[in-house]
């Protein structure tokens, strides 16, 4: 799992507490994993969270694609989604 997290909620709790979660990663800044059936399914984070993790990374992705006028590889954004993932977490 490239997202690392110790908070792992039931898809079911998450439903029904929802409020709570939404207070707590605004507070904590930390993304919930929301698992169904023992399998984690999806994450729940904060917009800042978003923000600074995958749309910086899709924007820096974009941005180079624009520039370049090339095209990128899937395996080739995996690896730079990948990288700036790591080191947004430890930016942390």
């Amino acid at each position: 799992m490239l997202i690392d997290t110790k908070r792992i909620v039931p898809a079911s709790e998450f439903r029904s507490k929802m409020p709570r979660y939404i207070e707590e990663s605004r507070r904590v800044h930390q993304p919930i994993a929301i698992s169904h059936n023992g399998e984690v399914v999806g994450f729940f984070v904060s917009l800042e969270e978003y923000e600074e993790i995958l749309g910086s990374a899709v924007h820096e992705l974009l941005s180079e694609r624009l520039d370049d006028s090339a095209n990128v590889s899937h395996e080739a954004a995996k690896k730079r989604m990948t990288r700036r993932l790591t080191r947004a977490r430890k930016a942390r």
